[in-house]
């Protein structure tokens, strides 16, 4: 849960920063039958309007509206095709420019890094972010997220590696860690 209120926290300091420097734009790149990934939030992921395919040598949209349709008493399964991912998350909301840090104050302190390399997850190289939370100058949790983002622009949450940390270091919990294509993930 707390992974989720800092994406929160993290995309609302990138809107904000992509408000004042003028933002930036998805860039368009190409995905299989996989359950597994899942678009990191309605709000990253949504994008205006239909998508519509462009000139006939160009690729058509990844996903029209939602990747995946949601019917009751279905599982829900989406599609991955690496080919409908690029290389970089550029999303005006959500820019992960590799070497970016973020640091969230408050009861407690968050640091986070997107760090340079990738993570290769149902055949997509993943961008990965080191999240950290130290609490009264003590690291509490470390953990690795992993987000890509398709040709739509939309933007992929592809899981976490969590480690809950005691007062020496040592890790207490890893619940809460999943990757897509994992164990039904």
């Amino acid at each position: 849960m707390a992974s989720l209120q800092r994406l929160a926290a993290l995309a609302a300091t990138a809107a904000l920063a992509a408000a004042c420097t003028g933002g930036g734009s998805a860039s368009p790149p190409g995905s299989d039958a996989t359950p597994g990934a899942a678009p990191a939030s309605a709000a990253v992921a949504a994008t205006a309007g239909a998508a519509t395919a462009g000139p006939a040598t160009e690729r058509p949209a990844a996903f029209t509206r939602n990747p995946a349709p949601i019917s009751d008493g279905a599982t829900y399964t989406q599609r991955i095709d690496p080919a409908d991912f690029v290389a970089v998350v550029d999303h005006p909301f959500l820019p992960l420019k590799r070497g970016t840090r973020f640091v969230f104050e408050g009861d407690e302190r968050i640091e986070v890094t997107v760090l340079p390399e990738t993570k290769l997850i149902l055949g997509v190289a993943t961008t990965v972010l080191r999240d950290q939370v130290f609490i009264d100058g003590v690291l509490e949790e470390d953990t690795l997220d992993w987000y890509a983002q398709d040709r739509d622009g939309n933007v992929w949450y592809f899981g976490e590696k969590t480690a809950e940390l005691d007062k020496d270091g040592k890790v207490t919990s890893t619940a809460g860690s999943w990757e897509g294509g994992v164990d039904a993930a």
